[in-house]
């Protein structure tokens, strides 16, 4: 399902991938999850312990997704929330101990 996306040609702020209802599906989740991990406290605390970079792309947060599952294909019956934000906390772990962590 997301790996149209995490081929997707980027040109500036354009994003180019082969759209189906699947892919398309995958890319909203992915750039709801890159509005979701920026969330933060009343003292800029990261809620979800995810520092991902400011310049991070939405196919840059399908990559991670997509590596993990293949290193981590026994996590592929959980729900799909937790593993997806077990494999960015992994990639873009804050450097202070914040929010709830996931297993990893």
């Amino acid at each position: 399902m997301c790996r149209p996306v995490a081929a997707a040609q980027i040109d500036g702020d354009k994003i180019y991938y082969k759209s189906s209802p699947s892919a398309d599906r995958c890319f909203g989740v992915f750039l709801a999850a890159q509005r979701f991990t920026a969330a933060t406290d009343d003292h800029r605390v990261r809620l979800l312990g995810i520092c991902s970079p400011a310049d991070a792309r939405t196919t840059q947060y399908v990559r991670i997704f997509l590596n993990y599952a293949d290193a981590h294909p026994e996590r592929l019956n959980e729900d799909f929330a937790i593993v997806v934000l077990a494999a960015l906390q992994n990639a873009w772990p804050c450097l202070a101990p914040v929010g709830p962590t996931i297993k990893h």
